[in-house]
């Protein structure tokens, strides 16, 4: 079993590994999804009718890419000192695995090409962190805030001495030695704790939105470039008649090369054109 705590920092950098890996996997082309072919799919009606609300560039707005719900939930889950959505990194780990084994072998169809758009966009962020504005980013004010809360809350819940965050596995094992707290103890706290300091509660609600807003907006403004450099591997939320398959078409493009296209296309679960 791997340690249940770490470096928040660390967790921030690392749930991204499995993307990177995944990607890899599907043919090392992830943020080049806009090169690949056309293998004769219909024209999206983006494409075809012009749309005053769709930014100069793109297919589609960024209500119909859902770019709002996934920033927020980028924000929300990756941009904490400690992990809201999961109790244990052992949990988060179960969840990721299952997600990439389905997303390797069973997605298909318009499902896996918004799955792989969504990796691709994580990526995005990825590169994104690395300049990040100071005051919403790693150690400003909504790290501080965020701390703050957790720290109020262990207090609250009778344990003043116990850090939620930033610890490690042997810091864990000390709290139990000391102080009676066992490891699903301090899990259960750490999780409650961090779900509720995730509205920020000490921070002037005005200033609390405003430092998340510039957050969203500055890996909004990474998403922009990228689709203004990769237009074609835009897909958007809801699937419909023409709707762009990047992926699907970059796989049978390499399945009509291989040797044995048919094969390579059960493989990749992909449909080969008629001849």
């Amino acid at each position: 079993m791997g340690p249940p705590v770490g470096p928040w920092l660390a967790r921030r950098r690392g749930l991204l590994a499995v993307v990177i890996v995944v990607v890899a996997v599907w043919l090392g082309f992830a943020l080049t999804g806009s090169k690949s072919e056309s293998v004769g799919r219909p024209a999206s009606p983006t494409e075809t009718v012009a749309d005053p609300t769709v930014p100069p560039g793109r297919r589609y707005t960024d209500e119909k890419l859902g770019l709002d719900e996934f920033i927020d939930e980028y924000v929300e889950i990756m941009m904490t000192p400690v992990d809201t959505r999961f109790r244990s990194s052992n949990d988060r780990g179960e969840y990721r695995a299952e997600r990439n084994r389905y997303f390797e072998h069973e997605a298909t169809g318009h499902e896996r090409e918004r799955l792989h758009f969504e990796r691709n966009l994580t990526l995005v962020f990825d590169h994104a962190y690395d300049d990040l504005p100071a005051d919403p980013g790693v150690g400003g004010l909504l790290d501080q805030a965020f701390e703050d809360a957790m720290d109020r809350c262990a207090q609250a819940r009778g344990w003043p001495s116990v850090q939620l965050y930033g610890v490690s596995k042997a810091d864990v094992e000390q709290f139990e030695a000391d102080l009676g707290l066992s490891l699903d103890e301090f899990l259960d706290l750490r999780h409650e704790c961090a779900q509720q300091a995730a509205s920020y509660p000490t921070l002037d609600s005005v200033v609390r939105d405003e430092l998340l807003g510039r957050l969203g907006e500055h890996y909004r403004a990474a998403v922009y470039e990228y689709l203004l450099e990769f237009a074609d591997a835009e897909v958007p939320l809801v699937d419909h008649e023409g709707a762009p398959r990047p992926l699907e078409e970059r796989l049978i493009n390499i399945c009509l090369k291989d040797p044995d296209p048919a094969q390579c296309a059960a493989e990749f679960r992909v449909e080969l054109p008629a001849e």
